[in-house]
């Protein structure tokens, strides 16, 4: 019994050494030959590097002005539990008193002299005091009573982030784009983000409480790198010009929206690119449709196909061919001219594009390529037009041009005249533009670039210079025939852009007008129009070429040369005017004028620089900000305009905003009749002020 019992406390003895060893060799393994393992472990439950956002880069405007810019932004924190009891109660009163008047009015001082004692009972340590503060008041609050002590005493957290701002609001906000945790990357900021975005940096953080992490010190291990800046072509005065225009011929057509491009020519650079929709309560930038949206161009598209029939040898400028009264039933399908655009019936083929008709475009496409397509569409491909532009933007899709016979893409006997016209394929309006642009620049095709140089820190580090998609797309021959087709339907008395003739500058172009649910069949449903317009100017010597494309105008017209010409107009008038770009002739005008009555008047310095561009001889008079030009013995005087007087000023001749500006500034009351330039005004010049009310007739 007893020797029994001494075995049995033996094995239980053994079993404990044993249990002991166990014990032993697992801490020898845990805490030294594992011990940084298991300790970073242990660590990451509470503490861990967390991400830094770099500050994004600019984007800025061809000269320098901000587009888009990042603005510093901080959440103030407050750490209540971990600040000295003795220090806390000290200074409570003083911050609560601070926080009240200078970070949240709507809390009193009780308010937050309260909430800083119930968040400090509940162990508070991230306790949110103010989000998005401006970089000066932070600098502001951490002044305030405790939190001058600094973060360890004092509590104080900031974390930084920032908040993308564009200084002229929705301008381009489309081209401009955005990125957003969640949503797809759009526009130069989706484009750009590996340049704009920066390196992230990281820092310690600590977990004070569920899923809420605090940082350990305000030095970062890894420092963020910010952004690089990137200049942009676009021009921000004629962005708004097309915008502007764009908005008046949407509402006025009460049309689905729009878009208007403006490009150099020498340099394929993008200068202006507006994208409106209209929507229930405004009309906004929702969609690019400059670069995403393709469809049937319509009559825009004809352009190709004589560029093609002139290339292989099937007509000349004069041929002519019987439209048929305007209308013509091929393979089961009617083909119609628009009944105020027929003139003749039997036009050349200059004719036939300067009144845009279907039905002449249609039936020689199908006499010279019906049984040959394949030369067709090799011209068309040669002419690039069924490749992308591949423009700095993201979501452009590849034009649709059909493969000659091709019965997966429905290619029948329709195909040939109705491509002819600019239907059964598909193109964006950037894709139409840069063939356009081609043409003006004498065959040279130019790669549209929104992008021109990218910056770190002020220095240039990229210029993207511009790129050529093909030094020549067609003869010369065939060119010159291109610009004279282009520029009867604006100077000849038939074309439908004849509205664009002016005295100053030639605009070689084509307006575009397609139904875009021609193939639904159904009776019950009204016409859906898509209306254009596409050109460069001057004819002869092109500086910028325009797109412009009107989706579902529904009222006062829908062809594009009553909703699309208006805003090509708008931007063309704009251009001339500001970028000195008239043609040479213009310039070297001999400059009479007889009659007493002309009459002008504005900022001194602007009227002075375009009298010299001009070449026309003056008298200067005037030391003034704001001067009238005004005949005299035979040639121009520039006198003051005694706006700086206390006298009534002289604002005949004047545009309503500088004549508004001078006499409100005189503390005037204004009342205008009229439109244009001031024709004459109720009291004066040089009559004593006394605060009147001023009438001015315009004319």
């Amino acid at each position: 019994m007893k020797d029994e019992i001494i075995i049995r406390t033996y094995i239980v003895f053994i079993a404990f050494v044993l249990i002991g060893f166990v014990i032993l060799g697992r801490v020898v393994q845990i805490g030294i030959l594992e011990g940084d393992r298991w300790r970073m472990r242990g660590d990451s439950l509470y503490v861990r590097h967390q991400p830094i956002e770099a500050e994004r880069g600019n984007i800025l405007s061809c000269d320098g002005r901000l587009l888009v810019t990042s603005v510093p932004l901080f959440d103030v924190r407050m750490d209540v539990k971990g600040v000295d009891a003795k220090l806390f109660v000290q200074h409570v009163d003083s911050l609560a008193y601070c926080l009240s008047h200078y970070v949240d009015p709507t809390i009193s001082e009780r308010g937050f002299r309260d909430l800083l004692y119930r968040e400090r009972s509940a162990g508070n340590r991230y306790l949110m005091l103010k989000d998005d503060v401006s970089y000066s008041q932070m600098e502001l609050i951490k002044k305030f009573p405790l939190f001058r002590l600094g973060k360890n005493k004092g509590g104080l957290i900031f974390v930084k982030k920032s908040r993308r701002e564009r200084p002229y609001r929705m301008l381009a906000a489309r081209s401009l784009g955005s990125v957003r945790e969640g949503a797809k990357p759009i526009g130069l900021e989706g484009y750009y983000d590996k340049v704009l975005g920066g390196e992230k940096g990281s820092r310690l953080v600590q977990k004070v409480a569920h899923d809420i992490w605090v940082p350990i010190d305000d030095i970062s291990d890894f420092e963020p790198k910010r952004g690089q800046d990137i200049i942009t072509n676009i021009d921000i005065d004629l962005q708004d010009i097309a915008e502007q225009a764009l908005y008046k011929s949407i509402a006025h057509h009460d049309a689905l929206g729009g878009t208007a491009i403006v490009m150099e020519v020498k340099t394929g650079a993008i200068k202006a690119m507006a994208n409106l929709t209209k929507s229930e309560n405004d009309i906004d930038e929702y969609y690019n449709y400059a670069v995403g949206m393709a469809t049937e161009p319509g009559s825009t598209f004809k352009l190709a196909t004589m560029m093609s029939l002139f290339e292989d040898g099937y007509i000349s400028p004069e041929d002519r061919v019987n439209i048929n009264g305007g209308a013509v039933n091929l393979c089961d399908k009617r083909i119609e001219d628009a009944s105020d655009h027929i003139k003749y019936s039997n036009p050349t083929m200059k004719q036939v594009f300067a009144v845009s008709s279907n039905v002449g475009t249609a039936l020689t496409a199908k006499k010279y390529y019906e049984r040959n397509a394949k030369k067709f569409i090799s011209r068309l491909r040669q002419f690039h037009l069924d490749k992308p532009t591949g423009v700095d933007l993201e979501g452009e899709p590849n034009p649709f041009i059909k493969q000659a016979y091709n019965a997966d893409q429905h290619w029948s006997c329709t195909s040939i005249p109705w491509m002819a016209h600019g239907y059964e394929l598909t193109l964006t309006p950037m894709q139409m533009l840069t063939f356009y642009n081609a043409v003006a620049n004498k065959g040279r095709m130019m790669k549209p670039q929104i992008v021109k140089q990218i910056l770190e820190y002020a220095d240039p580090i990229q210029t993207i210079e511009p790129e050529v998609l093909d030094t020549k797309i067609a003869s010369a021959a065939t060119l010159n025939f291109a610009l004279d087709l282009l520029k009867s339907t604006s100077q000849d008395s038939f074309g439908t852009a004849r509205s664009l003739r002016n005295p100053l500058y030639t605009v070689a172009g084509k307006t575009g007008t397609a139904v875009t649910n021609y193939y639904k069949g159904d009776i019950n449903e009204g016409k859906k129009y898509q209306a254009s317009f596409v050109g460069f100017f001057p004819a002869d010597e092109p500086v910028y070429s325009v797109m412009v494309v009107i989706y579902e105008p529904k009222s006062n017209g829908y062809y594009g040369g009553s909703t699309a010409l208006p805003v090509f107009r708008e931007i063309a008038d704009y251009c001339i005017s500001s970028k000195f770009i008239l043609p040479q002739e213009v310039t070297k005008m001999d400059i009479d004028i007889p009659n007493s009555q002309v009459r002008g008047g504005g900022y001194a310095n602007d009227l002075k620089t375009i009298l010299h561009y001009a070449g026309t001889p003056f008298e200067n008079n005037c030391i003034n900000e704001w001067a009238i030009v005004h005949p005299e013995n035979e040639k121009l005087q520039v006198s003051g305009a005694n706006a700086v007087s206390q006298e009534v000023p002289d604002v005949r001749g004047m545009g309503m905003r500088d004549a508004l500006f001078i006499l409100e500034n005189k503390g005037l009351k204004v009342r205008i009749q009229g439109h244009g330039r001031v024709r004459s005004q109720s009291i004066t010049p040089g009559s004593k002020l006394l605060g009147q009310t001023i009438d001015l007739t315009m004319g």
